[in-house]
């Protein structure tokens, strides 16, 4: 309510749980934030609302307007979010009706689009780091083993991800991304779940790198002999 009577503030948009009726004890507060001007380079910020984690993004009116007119949307960078976000949220406040007019075009945009820059560096930065921490496994240096250790941390995480990218399935988080697995591929789920239980690095490497092909499968997996990849500006 504090919100709405500000001036610079144009639209209130709630996410996920907050906006859904769902939220519990554990839940966070997501907000957008639709304003007439906000400081350069400010994507957003973290605070706490009644002892909550909140996380409250900014959208300029201008920004909203020049999205409006724009006929292609990336989904995975910030244009994209609002449009996503804006299909299961609940507009709070809506001064100039720019959040209604968003809401209007997520309807007519394809949403789900990955686009083929993000599948392909998927592709090579899975293959990259197999590659280099199979390299690393294979030294036997302790130096290089303790290095892989926090390699794989990521790496694994990075494999995860890119699951959904090679297929061209728009990353929406975790637990969305668990539910699909569950429902369309158990087989890359329980293999993933067994890997959080080993602690032996040859394990490891063995299940990590099977996690590799299975993500990879529909370009042909990882790689099995030597290629020359280009690595891309930007």
């Amino acid at each position: 309510i504090r919100l709405q009577k500000r001036e610079i503030v144009d639209g209130i948009l709630l996410m996920g749980s907050s906006a859904n009726g769902t939220m519990n004890d554990f839940s966070d507060v997501d907000i957008t934030l639709v304003v007439s001007q906000k400081p350069e380079s400010t994507l957003g910020i973290t605070t706490f609302v009644e002892n909550r984690f909140t996380e409250v993004f900014f959208y300029t009116t201008n920004e909203i307007e020049n999205l409006l007119n724009q006929k292609e949307i990336n989904p995975d960078k910030k244009e994209g979010w609002i449009f996503t976000w804006i299909q299961d949220g609940k507009i709070i406040a809506d001064k100039s009706g720019l959040l209604k007019k968003v809401q209007q075009k997520s309807l007519n945009i394809n949403l789900h689009t990955v686009f083929d820059n993000l599948v392909i560096s998927s592709y090579q930065k899975v293959n990259y780091n197999l590659t280099q921490n199979k390299r690393y496994f294979l030294s036997g240096n302790k130096l290089h083993l303790q290095a892989l250790e926090i390699r794989l941390l990521y790496c694994l995480a990075e494999v995860f991800v890119a699951y959904f990218n090679i297929r061209r399935i728009h990353w929406k988080g975790e637990k969305l991304a668990i539910k699909c697995l569950e429902e369309h591929d158990q087989e890359f789920l329980r293999m993933f779940q067994q890997y959080l239980k080993v602690t032996d690095i040859k394990e490891k490497m063995d299940l990590y790198e099977k996690l590799a092909d299975l993500a990879l499968k529909p370009m042909g997996g990882i790689w099995r002999e030597p290629v020359v990849s280009v690595i891309p500006e930007g």
